[in-house]
């Protein structure tokens, strides 16, 4: 023991020792406050937040257009009611800071859920939802969903008084609208009843109190509304920070980076989605995996034939066959989903006259990438001219008033989707 202190000891004099050979900032910096210093981090996160937000936001609602719209296409949907909520199981879940951000990006506090404010927070409405056509609204309190009480329930113990005269809790917050929202959905009755309590002005003649006159009065009404659930595309589409253009599928979620979301408008990030939202629908991922399959077992085929006449081959053959198979038709797929997409597109409502334009823009910004004859995607002026022609093609279809269905090859029959095991590569734009 005396040996090791003796040692820390040693070191820590030729630390302080080797400091003072350092070489120092000749300068006098202004000097920044704690206080000054915590202020400005806590701007600058809850600013982070704030924007994340509303790029989450921005693209949850274009979103939630295309997956409503295209339901009877995807092989794979769930009925939704299409709304989000806040109660004290939800915050009980989040680490401390991400609880302050979100209630300080709300407008709340924590005593907006304690014993006396417990219901659910409704902090957001799907577009177009079942919520939003029953009337339900963003800060509206779920009182009852169901007939069932949507009140958390904390699980717990009291551990006694501490030398404050609190009582301490040990325990958690468990929610019972997920609950109610579920067994709803299984029940498969609709619509079903909802309460609510909604924070509106009170117009009141009271104004007695002349110190108070001056600011706006609110009370809580309770409402009793109905909604039904719709069915929707049961795929998730989430935001990616990373400053490159990219947007990609594996074929259960979408992601979208954050600087392609910047280059892009509203039309322009709809028919994004809506192309990698067709890569879900047909099936893309499960047939590159295939053709890479297929490919790779006929190179093992050659490789075997290479080995019994005495060549090693060390499994070049099924190495090579495999990537060939994994870009067969790689093109054709492409340009299958920017025609899909494309329908997608005008079945949410979205005008499909300028999409085509947006390959023009790309070429102009990757003129030697976007024209490629042999790259994984189809060059820039084919999608523009394929894109053409299917923007006449749709407009036709509207003003014979047909059915918005994509072309099919000698069959009606929706693709069948599945659930892929691996990712579909991310691809530049």
């Amino acid at each position: 023991m005396k040996y090791r202190t003796a040692i820390l000891l040693i070191g820590y004099l030729s630390t302080v020792s080797c400091t003072t050979l350092f070489t120092k900032p000749t300068t006098s910096v202004p000097t920044v406050s704690a206080p000054e210093l915590v202020e400005e981090i806590t701007a600058q996160v809850r600013d982070e937040f704030s924007r994340q937000v509303k790029e989450n936001q921005r693209v949850q609602r274009i979103a939630d257009r295309l997956l409503l719209a295209s339901a009877d296409l995807c092989g794979q949907t769930k009925e939704d009611y299409g709304f989000y909520w806040i109660d004290a199981s939800v915050l009980n879940r989040m680490a401390p800071i991400d609880q302050a951000i979100l209630l300080d990006y709300h407008d709340l506090s924590y005593h907006d859920f304690d014993e006396q404010n417990p219901f659910p927070f409704v902090s957001a409405i799907r577009e177009r939802s079942g919520a939003e056509d029953g009337g339900i609204e963003k800060g509206d309190r779920i009182v009852r969903f169901n007939d069932q009480s949507a009140e958390p329930l904390y699980e717990g113990h009291q551990t006694g008084e501490n030398r404050f005269g609190y009582v301490a809790k040990k325990g958690e917050w468990v929610g019972t609208l997920p609950l109610a929202v579920s067994s709803s959905l299984k029940e498969g009755s609709n619509p079903i009843p909802v309460e609510v309590l909604r924070r509106i002005p009170d117009l009141s003649d009271d104004t007695s109190d002349t110190r108070q006159s001056h600011k706006q009065a609110y009370k809580d009404t309770l409402l009793k509304l109905s909604i039904s659930p719709k069915k929707v595309c049961d795929h998730r589409v989430t935001v990616i920070t990373s400053g490159g253009k990219n947007a990609y599928t594996d074929g259960e979620s979408i992601g979208i980076t954050t600087g392609f979301l910047s280059s892009l408008n509203d039309e322009e990030l709809a028919f994004i989605i809506s192309h990698e939202l067709a890569h879900i629908i047909e099936g893309h991922i499960s047939k590159k995996r295939g053709n890479q399959f297929i490919g790779s077992l006929f190179g093992a085929t050659l490789d075997a034939l290479a080995e019994g006449l005495g060549t090693h081959t060390y499994r070049r053959y099924e190495y090579q066959m495999a990537q060939l198979g994994q870009k067969a038709f790689s093109q054709e797929f492409e340009a299958e989903a920017d025609y899909i997409g494309l329908y997608i597109l005008a079945r949410a409502g979205y005008s499909t006259e300028e999409v085509a334009n947006f390959w023009q823009r790309m070429a102009r910004e990757m003129p030697m990438e976007s024209n490629s004859l042999v790259g994984t995607h189809p060059p820039t002026a084919y999608r523009y001219l394929m894109l053409s022609k299917a923007h006449a093609e749709i407009e036709k279809k509207k003003v014979s008033g047909e059915v918005l269905l994509p072309e099919r090859l000698g069959t009606s029959e929706k693709p069948k989707t599945r659930r892929p095991r691996g990712a579909y590569e991310p691809r530049n734009r």
